[in-house]
Order: C-alpha cells, then structure tokens, then sequence
C-alpha cells in the first residue's frame, strides 16, 4: 500500500512537470514559467487579435510598406516598485503611454491610455480605438509558444486575447 502511494506521488509529479516544463508559460505563479520581468524592457509587436467570434491577423508587410511597421506595439518598463511601472507603445498612427502593474499570479492591470491626437489615413485590419479599448480592459497574461497574449475582457466581445511577438 504504501509504495503504491508513493508510485501515485510519483506519477502526480511527473504529470505536472509534462504540463508545465521548464521555460514555458505554466500555471500562474508556477515555478519554471516565464516571469513578468522576462517580458519588460523588450518590444512586442501585436500580431493578432483573437475572440470567440473570430481572429483578425495584422498584416506586418503591409503595415511595413505604408510605413507603419511599428505600429500596434507594446513595450513594458519596470518602475521603482516591482509591480508598478510604465508601457507604451504605437497605436495606428499614435504613440500611446500608460501604467501598469503586475503582480505574481499574472495578473495585469493597464491604468488610463493617454495618446497623440494625429488622424489616421487608412485603417487596417484592427482600429486603433478597440485596440486601445482591449489594453484597457486586459486581466492577465501569459507566455506561450513564444507569444506574449494579454487576455481582455471587453464589453460585446467577451473575451479577446491580444498576442505579441518579440520585435
């Protein structure tokens, strides 16, 4: 009996470390997971929007040669307090700026956008105002398959997952 507990422990543990390997986004607060602190200092490029309804993919060529390529990006920057500090980023055309904070269990709260007030000429696949409005509204976080996703709820929409790459 008691080496059968012990194979079920065993197992247990095995089984977690399958699901959640070293260096991959586990659990929150798992050990072996990414930490926010991987994720600041470094510029994100949005490149899809994703909700039960459907997934718009952002068109990085053609953002590129209208001469937008830095457009829909985020970039996060650590403050005095750990979980306390500054994003920005563009916008479609607009710089954009706001605090954040962050804590343990990847929770992820962005506080009020501010932006540039410039006209956008054209608009692609996503609008900047939702854009913005999904920041806004964004829970949690996490790192997978080598994307940032930044999980929002947003009013119509239920939830949207807005998912980064590494610029």
């Amino acid at each position: 009996m008691k080496n059968a507990r012990l194979i079920g422990i065993f197992v247990f543990f095995a089984m977690t470390a399958i699901a959640f390997p070293s260096g991959v986004s586990g659990a929150p607060g798992q050990e072996g997971g990414a930490m926010f602190s991987e994720i600041e200092g470094r510029e994100w490029l949005l490149s899809e929007v994703r909700s039960a309804e459907r997934t718009v993919r952002i068109n990085r060529n053609s953002l590129q040669a209208g001469g937008m390529g830095g457009a829909y990006s985020i970039s996060f920057q650590p403050g005095e307090n750990r979980s306390e500090g500054r994003l920005s980023g563009m916008g479609a055309p607009n710089r954009y700026f706001a605090g954040y904070t962050a804590d343990d269990n990847r929770g992820l709260r962005i506080g009020t956008i501010a932006s540039t007030m410039m006209a956008a000429l054209q608009e692609g696949e996503l609008r900047e105002q939702d854009y913005f409005r999904y920041l806004s509204a964004v829970s949690h976080w996490d790192y997978r398959e080598e994307k940032l996703e930044l999980y929002s709820l947003s009013g119509n929409t239920g939830q949207v997952i807005l998912a980064f790459t590494l610029r």
